[in-house]
């Protein structure tokens, strides 16, 4: 694997740009979880907090490829939301199985993160 990532900076820095996604996403989402417990947040509330922290993460994500890349900058973004959607989606099946998904909320946030990601390549 690190043989991979020295041979090809694309892949290296497509790595790179998810992982700060994640790590932005963690902390956030860790804010967002001490507001709750120090507040009375509605549901919708915090639904609106955990959107904002996905597109807020992928554009970052998404800018970081569009830094490292000299074309096609937007495919490049739309590929970090991509990838971090895939990840998010492994990681929520593994933790709540099968039986709690809800396409329209999958399809949703599929897109939240693609389109956030693109954006950020766009404006990078």
């Amino acid at each position: 694997m690190e043989r991979m990532l020295r041979k090809n900076p694309i892949v290296s820095l497509l790595v790179k740009a998810v992982l700060v996604s994640f790590i932005v996403s963690s902390i956030l989402l860790l804010i967002t979880s001490a507001l709750m417990m120090n507040s009375n947040m509605s549901a919708s509330v915090v639904s609106a907090l955990v959107i904002v922290t996905y597109m807020i993460s992928n554009f970052l994500s998404g800018f970081i490829m569009g830094k490292g890349m000299e074309h096609k900058k937007y495919l490049w973004g739309l590929a970090s939301g991509g990838i971090y959607f895939v990840v998010l989606f492994l990681i929520s099946l593994v933790a709540m199985g099968v039986k709690d998904f809800s396409i329209f909320h999958t399809i949703r946030t599929m897109l939240i993160c693609a389109l956030s990601g693109m954006v950020g390549g766009m404006l990078s």
